[in-house]
């Protein structure tokens, strides 16, 4: 087998780790997304096996140097697993690139239009506008479990909708012709489509223009987490500079339910909620920083925020018992200092330690430990699960706690991993017969598998030993007549001599391979009856 033919046969065998990479990381963009307020369809593919082994094919004519091994076919091919980000406004792309770099271990970008080579026809149109990135799903952003799709790369194309749909078009006929090479005429119409995308997109982005503008009117009412998204987007673009904030929005979708929850959805009554925020150069996103600005003081805002938030997690009533005892306790002690701190009587800003200092009424001990009871509070309070706390420490650390007496001892660490290591029973040689060896380790193997399968799990089974497993149902290896073992051993069956149509179709095709066509017929034969007969 050349060197392709064995690329494409290894990534076979692995299409259901790339098909689970695609869900998850494309769920998990698709998500962050939807949270954001960035309206966008998103989907994923992994590439098909023919079209794949084309592609290879095509690069490797075109190589200087022919692929060497699958390790260099694997670096040049970047595709394997895609994710299409289809956007409703163009204008969003630049939000998306921020969100994907959040997401993501960016490995490379790349903006199109971009010119490779002198094209055929002398276009009047740019062609593809869109941002191609190549990443990693980053370790800290998924479950231990999934943690190995890591090392994998995937490809995400941003564009709009009309974008998406014409470079689909385009793609197909001039970079995979089924009818040889387009004529002029038909790279003419291509081209004037492109006109009408571009335009399309013109369009798009003044509808957008124009929804910014309603939604910024005091008498609007926001109707859904996009309309607020692009609120706090226009807000913070036109009162803050790139540099003094950086636009990470966090979930605006669960802003927009608490605001929901306390009537607070016209613009005219956010407006002084948002400019009362300082945005502070913290971890926190812009979405948190409203919501603990709202809450600030506020036990009743308290106890609704972490309602809806113990709605949507798997907080145990004890666990969200303890929550509610802290914030009891915290929030007293919080409208104090807001009140202490407060340098107007217009102020309603929250206080911060800095504040504090100089006020001078506080000893150091005393200022460490509210310090360290606002980092619990904000941990407590986060909007969603983070991997890291108040002090940029990893979250999600295993704990050891060993009690020996009045003594604790207590382990930290960071990863914890299970190890299946499975001892080789087909390779003790036991039990053997002189003169039924073989048909004794056939059978004992396979009953080893089956038992692997049966009791261990699919998880510890390969494709190949699944498949042999079935053996077991295809007589006499399902019902041992041969001396080869103690009667202690026969396992009585209803039906001894019944075949399992999966056993049947795997031993037809390996008498097939081994061209011992009588008995391939006979077992054929046997595939469409209920039994067996015991001549064969």
């Amino acid at each position: 087998m050349d060197l392709i033919n064995q690329f494409i046969e290894n990534y076979k065998k692995k299409l259901t780790f790339y098909e689970n990479l695609g869900r998850i990381s494309s769920s998990q963009l698709e998500d962050a997304l939807q949270s954001a307020g960035i309206r966008a369809m998103v989907t994923y593919r992994i590439k098909n096996p023919g079209r794949l082994k084309s592609k290879i094919l095509r690069r490797n004519v075109k190589r200087t140097v022919p692929y060497k091994n699958m390790k260099e076919i694997y670096e040049d091919i970047a595709d394997l697993c895609g994710i299409r980000v289809s956007l409703y406004f163009p204008g969003d792309r630049i939000k998306v690139d921020s969100l994907i770099s959040d997401l993501f271990q960016v490995i490379e970008r790349k903006q199109f239009p971009e010119q490779s080579k002198p094209p055929t026809y002398n276009k009047r149109f740019s062609g593809y506008w869109a941002n191609h990135y190549r990443v990693h799903m980053k370790e800290e952003m998924v479950q231990p479990s999934e943690k190995r799709y890591c090392a994998a790369r995937i490809e995400i194309q941003v564009a709009s909708v009309l974008m998406h749909a014409w470079s689909e078009v385009e793609h197909d006929l001039v970079y995979k012709p089924m009818q040889g090479t387009l004529s002029e005429e038909e790279l003419a119409i291509l081209d004037e489509l492109n006109g009408l995308v571009l335009t399309g997109e013109i369009a798009l982005e003044r509808l957008q223009a124009a929804g910014n503008e309603r939604i910024q009117n005091s008498k609007a009412t926001f109707a859904n987490q996009f309309e607020l998204a692009s609120y706090l987007y226009n807000y913070l673009s036109n009162n803050f500079l790139p540099e003094d904030i950086k636009l990470r929005m966090g979930n605006i979708e669960l802003l927009f339910r608490f605001l929901s929850s306390l009537k607070i959805l016209r613009a005219k009554d956010i407006g002084p909620i948002v400019k009362s925020v300082k945005f502070e150069k913290d971890k926190r996103t812009i979405s948190q920083q409203i919501i603990d600005q709202i809450i600030s003081g506020n036990e009743k805002r308290y106890q609704a925020y972490q309602k809806l938030r113990s709605d949507d997690s798997n907080l145990t009533v004890e666990h969200q018992e303890a929550i509610n005892y802290f914030f009891g306790q915290w929030v007293p002690l919080e409208n104090l200092l807001n009140r202490v701190t407060k340098r107007s009587s217009r102020s309603v800003s929250v206080f911060n330690i800095n504040a504090l200092k100089r006020l001078g009424v506080l000893d150091k001990e005393c200022i460490n430990q509210i310090a360290f009871l606002r980092k619990m509070r904000n941990s407590l309070d986060k909007e969603e699960t983070d991997n890291t706390d108040a002090e940029g420490e990893e979250k999600g650390r295993y704990i050891l706690a060993v009690h020996q007496g009045d003594t604790v001892c207590t382990l930290f660490f960071k990863d914890i991993s299970l190890e299946c290591e499975l001892y080789d029973y087909g390779e003790i040689g036991h039990f053997w017969v002189k003169g039924y060896e073989y048909l004794r380790q056939l059978e004992y193997k396979i009953a080893i598998l089956g038992d692997k399968w049966e009791y261990l799990g699919e998880d510890c089974c390969s494709e190949e030993e699944k498949k042999l497993a079935s053996l077991r149902e295809f007589p006499p290896l399902s019902y041992l007549f041969y001396p080869a073992a103690s009667l202690a051993y026969v396992r009585e069956k209803e039906e001894p001599w019944k075949c399992s149509p999966l056993a049947a179709k795997l031993v037809e095709e390996a008498a097939k391979q081994e061209k011992d066509t009588w008995f391939a017929k006979m077992v054929s034969l046997d595939r469409k009856s209920t039994r067996l007969n015991s001549s064969h």
